[in-house]
């Protein structure tokens, strides 16, 4: 390799996009409710963070074949501040055997004092089963 392509190779190597960093993680499940499920998407903060309830909270399901929701769309009056995060239950019992719910969920977490504060936009899967 000649030395201009060593340095282009180099620089376009360093202006990668990493992955986003987050600064909490959800812990998804799905239980069950009678015939129905009940969907539980719980927050976890990182280490020296706490959840931030005060914020504007969403959860969207994107995908959810063989579930009926009342509603697929979530935002901070629905938040579960016991969990802290949502739960969502199906309003009739799976049409499936088994599935999996795409979700993206935003959650906000922030230090002690809350001078220092974050977004993360958490998209992920849950697998379930009928009950």
């Amino acid at each position: 390799m000649n030395l201009i392509a060593f340095i282009f190779s180099s620089a376009f190597a360093l202006a990668a996009p990493d992955a986003p960093q987050t600064h909490s993680s959800v812990e998804a499940k799905a239980v069950p409710a009678g015939e129905n499920l009940r969907l539980e998407f719980k927050i976890n903060a990182a280490n020296g963070l706490h959840v931030n309830q005060d914020a504007p909270w969403s959860l969207e399901l994107k995908e959810a074949p063989g579930l009926s929701f009342s509603q697929t769309k979530w935002n901070k009056a629905a938040l579960d501040k016991a969990l802290p995060g949502f739960s969502a239950t199906t309003t009739a019992k799976p049409s499936q055997a088994k599935g999996v719910v795409n979700y993206t969920l935003t959650a906000f977490v922030c230090t002690d004092d809350k001078k220092l504060c974050y977004r993360d936009i958490l998209k992920g899967e849950l697998p379930w089963q009928k009950p």
